[in-house]
C-alpha cells in the first residue's frame, strides 16, 4: 500500500518524520504531495489501499465530488471536532478524524494513528491493544438494563483503586467521568441499537435477550483509562455520527430521552479520544480513552480525537 501526506507548508517537520517512520517499521511506501494535482493523480492511482493524511484545508482544495476506490483519509484537526464534520461527503471513506498531538511520542497515539492508516485488520482496532500493560482489565455483560447501575458502580471502584496516588477529589474526578460517559454508552447499545427496544421506557427494568447482550471493558493503566461498549446490532450510521459531533442533530435533546447519560456529543467532548467501530449488522462498538492529567484543567485544555471505521 502506499501512504502520501499532503500538508500545508508551515506544518512542522516532525510530522513528516513521524510518518516516515511508520512507513518505515510497516514497509509501506511513503510519498509527500507538493500540490494538488500530485494529489490528484495519487488518489486516482489503480492500488490496492491508499491513504491520503492531510491537513484539512488541503482536504477542502480536493475534488470532492468524485469517489475514489480503496482510499482512506486520514483529516489533521486543530480545531474542534464539530469544525470539519459538515464538510465531509458521505460518500469518502474521510471517516477518521485525527488531533494532531497524535503524531507525537505518546504510545497510545502511535497505535492508534497505525490502525488509522494501515487499515489495519479490515479497519478495526483491538481494545486489548490499546493499553499495552494495564494495572486492570475487567470484561462485563450486562443482560438486564438494570445491571447498568452496577457496572457503573463497579468502574468508579476500579478507576479509584487505582488511582491511589492521585489526589481524591481528583480521582473521583476521573472515576464519575468514566462512569458518566460509559452510562451513556450503554443506553445506547441497550435502545438506540436495539429496533425491538426503541420505543420501550427506559425506567423499567428490561431483560436482554441472548443475540441483545451489551459487552462492556475497562483497561487502566498509570496514565489511561479505557472504556469499550459493544452492541450486537451494528446500526449506527456515519450520517448520525457527524450530526451528533457537528451539533445539527437538534431532534435528540437529553432531557426527552429519559436517560441520565451525557448524550453521545458530550460523551465525545469529555474524552481525550473516541473510537468508533461499526460493522453493518454485526456490531457496533464505542471505546472512550480518557488520558489523565495532573488536573483536570489540563484535561480540558488537550486536543481530543474522534476515529470512525465503518465497515
Amino acid at each position: 500500500m502506499k501512504l502520501a501526506i499532503l500538508l500545508d507548508e508551515n506544518s512542522k517537520l516532525e510530522k513528516e518524520e513521524a510518518l516516515k517512520e511508520l512507513a518505515m517499521q510497516e514497509s509501506i511506501e511513503f510519498v509527500r504531495l507538493s500540490n494538488l494535482l500530485e494529489a490528484s493523480h495519487f488518489l486516482s492511482a489503480n492500488l490496492d489501499q491508499k491513504t491520503i493524511l492531510c491537513d484539512h484545508s488541503r482536504f477542502l482544495s480536493l475534488d470532492l465530488t468524485k469517489t475514489y476506490v480503496n482510499t482512506r483519509f486520514v483529516i489533521l484537526v486543530t480545531g474542534k471536532i464539530s469544525d470539519i464534520t459538515t464538510t465531509v461527503p458521505g460518500h469518502l471513506e474521510a471517516n477518521i478524524f485525527l488531533a494532531e498531538d497524535l503524531l507525537g511520542t505518546n504510545e497510545l497515539g502511535k497505535t492508534l494513528l497505525r490502525s488509522a492508516i494501515l487499515w489495519k485488520n479490515d479497519g478495526k482496532i483491538d481494545f486489548e491493544d490499546l493499553i499495552k500493560k494495564p494495572l486492570v482489565t475487567k470484561a462485563l455483560t450486562l443482560s438486564e438494563s438494570a445491571d447498568k447501575n452496577k457496572i457503573l458502580e463497579a468502574i468508579e471502584t476500579i478507576v479509584m483503586e487505582a488511582y491511589t496516588q492521585l489526589p481524591q477529589r481528583l480521582a473521583e474526578t476521573y472515576a464519575q467521568k468514566a462512569a458518566m460517559i460509559c452510562d451513556e454508552l450503554i443506553l445506547n447499545a441497550i435502545y438506540d441499537a436495539n429496533p425491538r427496544l426503541k420505543s420501550t421506557n427506559r425506567q423499567i427494568n428490561t431483560t436482554l435477550e441472548a443475540h441483545e447482550t451489551v459487552a462492556v471493558n475497562i483497561s487502566v493503566s498509570e496514565s489511561v483509562i479505557a472504556l469499550s461498549v459493544k452492541d450486537k446490532f451494528g446500526t449506527f450510521k456515519k450520517d448520525s455520527m457527524l450530526r451528533y459531533v457537528s451539533g445539527t442533530n437538534q431532534s435528540e435533546k437529553i432531557s426527552d430521552r429519559q436517560s441520565g447519560g451525557m448524550g453521545l456529543r458530550l460523551s465525545i467532548d469529555s474524552s481525550s479520544q473516541m473510537l468508533v467501530q461499526v460493522e453493518e449488522g454485526r456490531y457496533t462498538e464505542m471505546i472512550s480513552v480518557i488520558n489523565i492529567y495532573p488536573s483536570i484543567k489540563e484535561f480540558r485544555q488537550k486536543l481530543k480525537s474522534l476515529l470512525c471505521f465503518f465497515n
